[in-house]
Protein backbone atom coordinates (compact mmCIF):
# COMPACT_ATOMS: atom_id res chain seq x y z
CA UNK A 1 0.00 0.00 0.00
CA UNK A 2 1.95 3.00 -1.29
CA UNK A 3 -0.94 5.38 -2.03
CA UNK A 4 -2.62 6.98 1.00
CA UNK A 5 -5.54 8.55 -0.90
CA UNK A 6 -8.69 6.95 -2.26
CA UNK A 7 -8.83 4.94 -5.46
CA UNK A 8 -12.07 5.30 -7.43
CA UNK A 9 -12.84 2.17 -9.46
CA UNK A 10 -15.34 2.97 -12.20
CA UNK A 11 -16.80 0.39 -14.57
CA UNK A 12 -17.66 2.08 -17.85
CA UNK A 13 -19.88 0.26 -20.30
CA UNK A 14 -20.56 1.73 -23.76
CA UNK A 15 -20.54 5.36 -22.62
CA UNK A 16 -17.76 7.74 -23.48
CA UNK A 17 -19.91 10.57 -22.08
CA UNK A 18 -20.18 8.93 -18.64
CA UNK A 19 -16.47 8.18 -18.59
CA UNK A 20 -15.54 11.76 -19.44
CA UNK A 21 -18.07 13.35 -17.12
CA UNK A 22 -17.10 11.07 -14.23
CA UNK A 23 -13.46 12.15 -14.58
CA UNK A 24 -14.48 15.82 -14.69
CA UNK A 25 -16.77 15.55 -11.65
CA UNK A 26 -14.27 13.74 -9.45
CA UNK A 27 -11.51 16.16 -10.42
CA UNK A 28 -13.84 19.10 -9.70
CA UNK A 29 -15.39 17.97 -6.43
CA UNK A 30 -13.20 15.46 -4.57
CA UNK A 31 -11.20 17.22 -1.87
CA UNK A 32 -9.22 14.12 -0.89
CA UNK A 33 -6.08 12.81 -2.50
CA UNK A 34 -7.35 10.39 -5.17
CA UNK A 35 -6.71 8.26 -8.23
CA UNK A 36 -9.30 7.39 -10.84
CA UNK A 37 -9.14 4.00 -12.49
CA UNK A 38 -11.49 3.46 -15.42
CA UNK A 39 -12.33 -0.14 -16.23
CA UNK A 40 -13.65 -0.66 -19.73
CA UNK A 41 -16.36 -3.26 -19.27
CA UNK A 42 -17.62 -3.56 -22.84
CA UNK A 43 -16.31 -7.14 -22.97
CA UNK A 44 -15.56 -6.78 -26.66
CA UNK A 45 -19.04 -5.57 -27.66
CA UNK A 46 -18.05 -2.05 -28.76
CA UNK A 47 -14.37 -1.73 -29.72
CA UNK A 48 -14.80 1.84 -31.00
CA UNK A 49 -16.16 3.05 -27.65
CA UNK A 50 -13.41 1.15 -25.84
CA UNK A 51 -10.70 2.82 -27.93
CA UNK A 52 -12.27 6.28 -27.41
CA UNK A 53 -12.29 5.76 -23.63
CA UNK A 54 -8.70 4.59 -23.71
CA UNK A 55 -7.63 7.72 -25.63
CA UNK A 56 -9.63 9.97 -23.28
CA UNK A 57 -7.98 8.42 -20.24
CA UNK A 58 -4.54 8.81 -21.78
CA UNK A 59 -5.29 12.48 -22.49
CA UNK A 60 -6.57 13.04 -18.91
CA UNK A 61 -3.74 11.01 -17.32
CA UNK A 62 -6.21 8.51 -15.86
CA UNK A 63 -5.42 4.82 -15.49
CA UNK A 64 -7.36 2.69 -17.99
CA UNK A 65 -7.83 -1.08 -17.77
CA UNK A 66 -9.83 -3.31 -20.09
CA UNK A 67 -11.66 -6.19 -18.42
CA UNK A 68 -11.12 -9.50 -20.19
CA UNK A 69 -13.91 -10.94 -22.29
CA UNK A 70 -14.12 -14.36 -20.67
CA UNK A 71 -16.73 -16.69 -19.24
CA UNK A 72 -15.73 -15.85 -15.67
CA UNK A 73 -17.21 -12.38 -16.23
CA UNK A 74 -19.77 -12.61 -19.01
CA UNK A 75 -21.06 -16.13 -18.32
CA UNK A 76 -24.81 -15.52 -18.72
CA UNK A 77 -25.01 -12.63 -21.21
CA UNK A 78 -28.79 -12.49 -20.75
CA UNK A 79 -28.64 -11.54 -17.05
CA UNK A 80 -27.10 -8.08 -16.73
CA UNK A 81 -27.26 -8.13 -12.91
CA UNK A 82 -25.18 -11.30 -12.81
CA UNK A 83 -22.70 -9.83 -15.29
CA UNK A 84 -22.33 -6.65 -13.19
CA UNK A 85 -21.80 -8.76 -10.07
CA UNK A 86 -19.19 -10.83 -11.90
CA UNK A 87 -17.40 -7.67 -13.04
CA UNK A 88 -17.31 -6.25 -9.51
CA UNK A 89 -16.07 -9.56 -8.10
CA UNK A 90 -13.38 -9.71 -10.78
CA UNK A 91 -12.34 -6.15 -9.99
CA UNK A 92 -12.19 -6.82 -6.28
CA UNK A 93 -10.22 -10.06 -6.43
CA UNK A 94 -7.90 -9.10 -9.31
CA UNK A 95 -7.30 -5.40 -8.62
CA UNK A 96 -8.39 -4.21 -5.19
CA UNK A 97 -6.75 -7.08 -3.32
CA UNK A 98 -3.63 -6.87 -5.51
CA UNK A 99 -3.27 -3.09 -5.21
CA UNK A 100 -4.25 -3.06 -1.55
CA UNK A 101 -5.29 0.62 -1.44
CA UNK A 102 -5.86 2.20 1.95
CA UNK A 103 -9.23 3.45 0.65
CA UNK A 104 -11.25 2.50 -2.41
CA UNK A 105 -14.69 3.08 -3.87
CA UNK A 106 -16.74 1.42 -6.57
CA UNK A 107 -18.72 4.08 -8.41
CA UNK A 108 -21.37 3.50 -11.06
CA UNK A 109 -20.47 5.14 -14.35
CA UNK A 110 -23.63 7.26 -14.20
CA UNK A 111 -23.54 8.35 -10.54
CA UNK A 112 -21.99 11.81 -10.65
CA UNK A 113 -20.70 14.02 -7.86
CA UNK A 114 -22.58 17.32 -7.71
CA UNK A 115 -20.85 19.21 -4.89
CA UNK A 116 -17.50 19.24 -3.09
CA UNK A 117 -16.92 16.23 -0.85
CA UNK A 118 -14.34 14.50 1.30
CA UNK A 119 -14.82 10.82 2.03
CA UNK A 120 -11.60 9.76 3.77
CA UNK A 121 -12.55 11.31 7.13
CA UNK A 122 -15.86 9.40 7.03
CA UNK A 123 -14.12 6.16 6.12
CA UNK A 124 -11.68 6.62 9.00
CA UNK A 125 -14.59 7.22 11.39
CA UNK A 126 -17.01 4.50 10.21
CA UNK A 127 -14.83 1.99 8.33
CA UNK A 128 -17.16 2.04 5.33
CA UNK A 129 -19.76 4.30 3.82
CA UNK A 130 -22.72 3.66 1.58
CA UNK A 131 -26.08 1.96 1.58
CA UNK A 132 -26.41 -1.37 3.32
CA UNK A 133 -29.41 -3.41 2.28
CA UNK A 134 -30.56 -6.10 4.68
CA UNK A 135 -31.72 -9.32 3.01
CA UNK A 136 -34.67 -9.45 5.43
CA UNK A 137 -36.08 -6.31 3.80
CA UNK A 138 -36.51 -8.05 0.44
CA UNK A 139 -39.53 -10.09 -0.58
CA UNK A 140 -39.00 -13.84 -0.27
CA UNK A 141 -40.01 -14.33 -3.92
CA UNK A 142 -36.71 -13.23 -5.40
CA UNK A 143 -34.68 -10.15 -6.16
CA UNK A 144 -34.93 -6.67 -4.74
CA UNK A 145 -37.92 -5.78 -6.92
CA UNK A 146 -39.82 -8.95 -6.15
CA UNK A 147 -39.21 -10.49 -9.56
Amino acid sequence: MNFDGIEFYILCYNSLFCCDYQIKCINQFCKDKFKIIIFDSNLGTNPIDSKQKELLCKEKNVEFITLPNNSEINGDRENTSVILGNKLNYLYYNYVLQRNPKYFAFIDQDMFMIKPFSIIERLDKFGMWGDVMEASNYPKSGGHNGM
